[in-house]
């Protein structure tokens, strides 16, 4: 009798699942159907992003080479003296690759590596400037050119995910977009304003003292600044800088992800499973251990999940995945807690360098 009842259980959880695997399917037909059919114009995109890179190219270093008043500006515009239009150009042209990049690895790992895409352009273009004072500015330039354009990309890319997910419109997903950027066209020098000693009159502030908010120094604190400052510096002082073998690793990797894209690509569809995607392996990489056994951990229970349980583990895989994600950022609460009451951890893992005797 018992075995009989779990024989029938078990006939209705794989119905069950049968038929929300189907429905699943139907389902995302349809999101593709609605998503594909809106007819976005590939030409169009095209167009505006050589229309916008031409104006970056000559607005960006008539801009940063135009008189200030400030002594901080003048040192800005001394610094970027060396940036020439063709910078801004090919900046404009890596920056497209990178937003590709950047938003394929953040739709594989949902995260955004756009600085890293950047610091890697800096390093890039002041090698192409040359030794000097201005290879650090047109460094931080056009690296700042690729940390807008691949995050933007991300951005945009996040966006029409849910759109897909909600079957709205992507036409009206952009003209949203266009929308949000038109109004920090207006509200962000404004907000400026608010923390601009000099621009802004006694009392516009309010409440909040505008010196609260400055460092020591007298200027803004800004940690990233200083980080990306820092790697121009380094950049700057040419390849001799960088730690030893550093450009064979960079090559390596970049060969690796080369050949295992064209491996992947050349495979039949059942064996591309056992090849691995290098966009997820160089954000990995570059994202830290915690997260890289976070995805090694979820990846090895969801192949053991399909190999027992096939259809239930692909109607329930991103439930799951979404659930222990939302539960392991609710350690931060716990970490806070333990924070707050100053409760030392009892065991510690470190690869740091021991201290010298």
């Amino acid at each position: 009798m018992v075995e009989a009842l779990r024989i029938v259980e078990t006939d209705a959880l794989s119905d069950a699942s049968s038929l929300q695997f189907s429905m699943a399917a139907m389902e995302r037909a349809l999101r593709q159907h609605i998503f594909m059919s809106d007819g976005m114009r590939g030409w169009l995109g095209m167009l505006g992003f050589a229309v916008l890179a031409a104006v970056a190219a000559v607005a960006l270093p008539a801009i940063l080479s135009s008189g200030a008043a400030t002594s901080a500006v003048s040192a800005a515009q001394a610094a970027s003296s060396r940036l020439r239009v063709y910078h801004v150009l090919v900046a404009g042209l890596l920056a497209a690759l990178a937003g590709l990049a950047n938003a394929r690895g953040a739709g594989v790992t949902d995260l955004n590596m756009a600085d890293a895409y950047a610091k890697a352009g800096m390093l890039v273009f002041a090698a192409w400037a040359g030794a000097g004072a201005g290879s650090a500015g047109t460094a931080l330039a056009c690296g700042g050119l690729l940390l807008g354009v691949s995050s933007t990309a991300v951005s945009a890319m996040y966006a029409w995910r849910a759109g897909f997910m909600t079957m709205a419109s992507p036409t009206a997903i952009f003209i949203a977009h266009m929308i949000g950027l038109c109004a920090s066209c207006l509200i962000t020098p404004a907000a400026w304003l608010l923390f601009d000693q000099s621009a802004s009159p006694a009392g516009v502030m309010g409440s909040v003292s505008s010196d609260s908010l400055l460092a020591s120094d007298g200027f803004f604190a800004s940690p990233m600044a200083t980080v990306f400052r820092q790697t121009a510096v380094l950049a700057s002082a040419g390849a001799s800088a960088l730690p030893v073998h550093a450009l064979w690793v960079a090559f390596s990797a970049l060969i690796v992800g080369v050949a295992l894209n064209a491996l992947r690509d050349t495979l039949p569809m059942q064996m591309r499973g056992v090849v691995p995607i290098p966009a997820a392996m160089g954000v990995v990489f570059m994202s830290g251990a915690s997260i890289a056994v976070d995805l090694a951990v979820g990846a090895a229970a969801r192949i053991f999940w399909r190999l027992r349980y096939p259809r239930s583990a692909d109607a329930y895989a991103l439930v799951v995945g979404c659930a222990l994600i939302a539960g392991e950022g609710l350690w931060g609460l716990g970490k806070g807690l333990l924070a707050a009451f100053d409760i030392q951890a009892p065991i510690c893992m470190t690869f740091s360098v021991p201290p010298s005797a």
